[in-house]
């Protein structure tokens, strides 16, 4: 995922994490690493700073920092 304008695109590349993460269990903290390990461009560098930032991150927190990046609540609605 390399960020954008495209909510669906962000809904999608969670929803793909997620299905992966069913089929190879991981912590919270490995999540968070396996999906920004996956990002490239403008959200590579916005996760740059929002790690900085943060610290450590629970898998919940970096969901919910992303969807109000990339997946607004109007789309949501």
């Amino acid at each position: 995922f390399s960020g954008g304008i495209d909510p669906l695109k962000a809904k999608t590349r969670l929803l793909e994490m997620e299905k992966l993460f069913k089929v190879h269990p991981c912590s919270a903290t490995q999540k968070v690493l396996s999906i920004t390990y996956t990002l490239k461009d403008e959200a590579q560098n916005g996760w740059l700073l929002v790690r900085n930032n943060n610290g450590d991150m629970t898998w919940a927190q970096f969901n919910g920092i992303f969807y109000n990046k990339y997946f607004s609540q109007c789309f949501r609605d």
